[in-house]
């Protein structure tokens, strides 16, 4: 592997956190803290002195928020301070998600295969790590376990504020390639990724699944609300762009529906945050 040194000094890395199992956020920032030149901490919902204290402890950056403003501002906050301080590439992490021994490193040290106009390079948080390096461009990525290019987001005007939370990514990575950036997965890297609860399945039923799935992972009803505005809204905006992926995300949001109705618990409150979503995307206007 190449050495990581000669790049780390180009990244920071942000994780953002709300209400979080602290140990597992602490845990977790140790498999890439070492990887980085510096690490900040957007905290959208409020620590406890002890908590500041464990990061002040590892000289960590902290952006505290007095209210949670969502993911997309907190990670706007991180990327205005990592290029003021001349950083060219932000790491962001979820406060769930870790890297194997060494992976962080790996992805550190891709930078210097970047291909040209590369807005984001992400890790595989689906598949075991690919032995030889590589980068293979993809529609979009997940935002935990991303390298994003700080030239990139400022040329686009960074991440939308008024998606909030949910699919913040893909409108990011749909938009760069719209304005003709690319986004890049690098397979040698593995991110363990943990998204919500688990309800667990028999194996059968993910035969067709082109990766391992134990079972279905869901948050609480009100988070249905987002994931339905936010992604109509995206599928209109960009169906004729980007077709395949406009057809994919339209079957993963039936997918969802169909779990809500037979499967997930809560499902009346569940079934009222969809149709409220569904509803407020034919009047959700964010910026162009």
């Amino acid at each position: 592997m190449v050495d990581p040194i000669n790049y780390k000094h180009q990244v920071m890395a942000v994780v953002v956190v709300h209400q979080p199992d602290w140990q597992d956020v602490l845990a977790n920032i140790d498999t890439y803290l070492s990887a980085v030149d510096t690490l900040c901490v957007v905290a959208n919902s409020p620590l406890t002195d002890t908590q500041t204290a464990d990061l002040a402890d590892r000289q960590l950056h902290l952006i505290q928020n007095r209210d949670n403003l969502g993911v997309a501002s907190a990670l706007n906050q991180a990327a205005e301070r990592a290029e003021s301080m001349g950083y060219r590439w932000l790491l962001t992490m979820d406060q769930d998600s870790s890297f194997l021994p060494l992976q962080a490193q790996e992805l550190i040290a891709s930078i210097r295969l970047a291909p040209p106009r590369a807005a984001a390079i992400g890790a595989d948080s689906l598949h075991r790590p690919e032995p030889v390096p590589r980068f293979h461009s993809v529609p979009y990525l997940i935002q935990s376990g991303t390298l994003f290019h700080l030239p990139a987001w400022r040329a686009i005007q960074g991440f939308n504020e008024l998606l909030f939370i949910d699919a913040v990514d893909h409108e990011f990575c749909l938009r760069a390639r719209d304005a003709g950036w690319q986004v890049y997965v690098y397979p040698s890297v593995h991110l363990v990724h943990r998204l919500g609860r688990i309800k667990k399945m028999p194996q059968w039923l993910f035969i067709f699944h082109r990766h391992p799935k134990t079972g279905i992972t869901y948050h609480d009803p009100y988070r249905e609300r987002f994931v339905f505005r936010n992604n109509f809204w995206l599928t209109r905006r960009y169906a004729r762009r980007f077709p395949g992926w406009a057809t994919r995300r339209i079957g993963y949001l039936l997918l969802r529906l169909l779990y809500a109705l037979i499967l997930l618990p809560e499902k009346r409150s569940r079934l009222r945050n969809i149709a409220k979503g569904i509803g407020q995307s034919y009047s959700f206007h964010p910026r162009s």
